[in-house]
């Protein structure tokens, strides 16, 4: 299925590999890839370039890595655009990507708009609650993008709007994709713990029009880190 790789520094040859098996059907959604160190043998590459191409392929939502199981080929993914070149692969994921976090920006800045002159004392402990849980969790956890994504559902429940909260909450799984794909940056991760304990001070102190600014500020960050990521594998493609 696979083929040897000159030697290289670059993880595009297994991507390119990788996909052009699900194109041909020879790897399926729902498939299991073999183990980082089995695909370094296959390959005869070093592993940290392996683990750079499974990385990237995530990030594009070929691959879902289930913690502790492995890496599969997604089972919701779409045959159709596979087959297309890897750079029409990249552009389609920043389209979405930008659209995804558009629509997040518009719902979630008034939700904690409204949140900051509507949320209760019962709504400020779980905000408190919650917002202990996220910025002790490990770092590397995966749990911390549940408990982030929890932490804003919180906010959109004070926010006691019945039809913006429903928006926010149909768009859960695919915010949650793009997070749990999201760039291991310690000082990302440090910025995001800091912006989520301004909001919860804005929140508390009645203020929307700065909890409207840091949420702005949050989003526009993780739009940012995404996007850097996908022209990173854009450049490495191209010069590939």
């Amino acid at each position: 299925m696979f083929n040897k790789i000159e030697k290289t520094t670059s993880p595009i040859s297994i991507m390119k590999q990788i996909q052009k098996a699900i194109a041909e059907g020879k790897l399926k959604p729902g498939d299991k890839l073999p183990s980082e160190r089995e695909l370094a043998e296959l390959f005869q590459i070093s592993r940290p370039v392996v683990r750079e191409a499974i990385s990237a392929l995530s990030f594009l939502g070929i691959i879902q890595r289930k913690w502790g199981k492995g890496n599969y080929i997604s089972e919701d993914l779409n045959i159709s655009i596979i087959k297309n070149s890897l750079k029409y692969i990249v552009i389609s994921k920043e389209k979405e990507i930008r659209d995804l976090l558009e629509a997040r920006r518009a719902i979630e800045c008034e939700l904690i708009s409204l949140a900051a002159l509507r949320r209760t004392e019962e709504h400020l402990k779980k905000l408190e609650e919650k917002l202990l849980e996220l910025l002790n969790c490990d770092k590397q956890s995966p749990r911390r993008f549940q408990l982030d994504y929890e932490f804003h559902l919180i906010i959109g429940k004070a926010a006691n709007s019945d039809i913006l909260h429903g928006f926010q909450f149909a768009l859960k799984d695919k915010i949650l994709e793009i997070m749990k794909v999201g760039v291991y940056l310690p000082d990302a991760i440090e910025k995001s713990n800091k912006e989520h304990l301004e909001m919860f001070k804005a929140i508390k102190s009645s203020d929307p029009e700065t909890a409207k600014r840091i949420m702005e500020i949050h989003i526009k960050q993780l739009e940012e880190r995404h996007i850097k990521r996908l022209e990173n594998i854009k450049e490495k493609n191209e010069r590939d």
